[in-house]
């Protein structure tokens, strides 16, 4: 059977204006492409100087942007003019020669949805990555906006998620369940991501962790937790990588603490740097208290470092005590906790067996055989 056609269309890819903007959702295209004849077009109304201002981008044969700078700011509005421009791009693309229609994401893409349904003769399939229906869209539970949202999920369109945490949230948030439903992890680049032995003990424990820092991510309870280790006398390091909003205020707050010799703060690391820092790290951890996958936990699992984290639903869908110390309360205390324990069976943990375990769990073949079983579902071509 040859393979299906899909066009994808994405609201965030790597752009002029913003080249990592969306990159999971080009790191995913790229092994989708392989399973599938495919074309992405990212559709993208941004901010601009001017009340419109049209933008055409090429970024590769299979890759391309269509985009409108605007100053108007109301949602109504811009939601409109997404829309139109979306229609018109399906048109420019001649979506109905593919057996499949991909969104990346369906807010705002899909917004309007219902009005133009009946012309669509391809199939369509949404996917979902976004930790937003879990947060309501930082919105009041009953707005015209949310209600909008809502009722893209009405419309039984398929839905892929990277976790059963995340489809739970949309069904939640929506109020829909009567939709076809599949769980495809996120793509981890396990050219990169991936085992490299160390033959020598590391002389001091490390632990890690990166994130684009914000109040969600929370890291002051770890290094409270941290800090208690470190006033027993325990000579451990600890490493933030990244950079973000509350980045300036971590900073002061560790030599608020006479931590400064303790914790490093390496700023914005390449995936390059973030390999080589695993390398030499005893533990990933992980500050949040929600993740709809958490993809820096899964690349660290691929490299066999194990995680110290919250039981966070989405991660525990593929960690579990083999590989992880869970956090029983988010607090210094509970941080503290975590790091003793860990330390206590750090030999326990054998790092060549899971870097075997989640490479295989997380290999481009499986993704691309799982991806290519869903279109051919969605699209009629197999009985499920």
């Amino acid at each position: 059977m040859s393979k299906a056609k899909v066009l994808h269309i994405t609201n965030w890819y790597p752009n002029p204006w913003h080249d990592h903007e969306g990159i999971f959702v080009r790191e995913q295209f790229n092994v989708f492409s392989k399973a599938t004849d495919s074309r992405l077009v990212n559709v993208q109304v941004r901010s601009g100087s001017k009340w419109f201002e049209y933008s055409y981008c090429d970024y590769s044969d299979s890759e391309c942007g269509h985009y409108v700078l605007t100053k108007f700011q109301r949602s109504k509005v811009v939601h409109l003019i997404s829309t139109i421009l979306l229609l018109w791009v399906l048109n420019r693309e001649n979506v109905n020669k593919y057996d499949l229609l991909h969104i990346h994401v369906a807010y705002p893409l899909l917004i309007h949805f219902h009005w133009w349904k009946r012309w669509l003769k391809s199939r369509v399939v949404i996917s979902e990555h976004w930790t937003a229906y879990h947060l309501n869209f930082n919105l009041p539970k009953s707005t015209r906006k949310l209600e909008g949202i809502k009722k893209i999920f009405h419309q039984r369109i398929p839905v892929i998620t990277v976790s059963k945490a995340l489809l739970h949230d949309i069904q939640e948030f929506s109020g829909a369940s009567d939709f076809k439903s599949y769980i495809l992890p996120n793509v981890i680049d396990q050219n990169i991501f991936r085992y490299y032995d160390q033959n020598q003990q590391l002389a001091i424990p490390k632990f890690f962790m990166v994130n684009l820092w914000n109040e969600r991510k929370n890291p002051y309870p770890v290094i409270d937790g941290f800090k208690s280790l470190s006033d027993e006398g325990l000579n451990m390091k600890l490493i933030l990588g990244g950079h973000g909003s509350i980045l300036s205020d971590m900073k002061e707050y560790v030599s608020s603490q006479g931590m400064s010799e303790i914790v490093e703060f390496p700023g914005s690391m390449t995936k390059a740097d973030i390999v080589d820092t695993l390398k030499e790290s005893d533990a990933y951890l992980c500050s949040s208290t929600y993740e709809t996958f958490s993809v820096a936990c899964a690349q660290a699992l691929c490299c066999g470092v194990p995680l110290i984290s919250p039981p966070i639903e989405a991660i525990m869908e593929y960690a579990d005590e083999s590989s992880m110390v869970s956090v029983e309360n988010n607090n210094q205390q509970g941080w503290a906790d975590a790091f003793r324990n860990f330390m206590a069976k750090k030999e326990m943990f054998c790092r060549r067996e899971i870097a075997i375990r989640y490479t295989k769990k997380f290999s481009t073949e499986s993704t691309m055989k799982n991806y290519a079983q869903i279109v051919d579902e969605v699209c009629g071509r197999i009985n499920k």
